[in-house]
């Protein structure tokens, strides 16, 4: 099902730009700064596209990769896992998409509140994939002392699923509660995870 969802998000991104193509104006913000304004602007066929060819490009990579690494391809946990992953940036991206368009067209949509709660959903998201990563798979937190037994491996990867479900919790609260300069809020988040991580991973290194 995820399979599905995931061409379907690619499909919708580029429909939807073809579709309101003739709308945007010649220019259109394409980065905003921490406080939400832009900073950047492009011409209306980058603005418009660029976000639809990175779903693309993105959907192409996770489709090819496998075959490349030489993956057990019969792995239906890995095989969910990893669709339910690639599902999750490509919404992320369709979300960040919506809000150019939306800024482009005078939309009330604001780029500080849906970029948290695109990062907090990710954040949502790995912190339920990590706990359910297995040993011997080539995703996961691969260090010696993980690499050492199941049970390092499993506790490893249930203590950073637990912080990745703090951050992005973090992340998802700046947004909806629409606090001043949610961005700093959520690097903040993201260099505490970072930092809780790599602390744990060196405690039992």
């Amino acid at each position: 099902m995820n399979r599905q969802v995931s061409i379907a998000l690619v499909v919708l991104g580029w429909l939807v730009s073809a579709l309101l193509f003739e709308r945007l104006p010649e220019r259109m913000a394409t980065h905003f700064d921490l406080g939400g304004s832009p900073d950047r602007w492009d011409p209306k066929w980058v603005g418009a596209f660029i976000l639809p060819v990175l779903m693309l490009l993105t959907l192409g990579i996770a489709r090819w990769a496998p075959r490349v690494l030489a993956e057990q391809p019969h792995d239906e946990a890995l095989e969910s896992l990893r669709e339910m992953v690639l599902t999750a940036i490509l919404a992320f991206f369709g979300l960040m998409h919506l809000g150019i368009l939306g800024t482009a067209l005078g939309w009330s949509i604001s780029m500080p509140e849906l970029l948290p709660l695109g990062l907090g959903g990710l954040f949502l998201l790995f912190g339920h994939v990590l706990p359910r990563l297995r040993r011997g798979w080539l995703i996961g937190i691969r260090t010696r002392a993980t690499m050492s037994s199941d049970a390092a491996w499993e506790r490893t990867h249930r203590v950073t699923g637990a912080i990745m479900t703090a951050g992005g919790t973090v992340m998802i609260g700046a947004g909806l509660f629409a606090v001043t300069e949610p961005m700093s809020i959520v690097i903040a988040a993201a260099i505490g995870a970072a930092l809780a991580t790599a602390g744990y991973l060196y405690a039992v290194r």
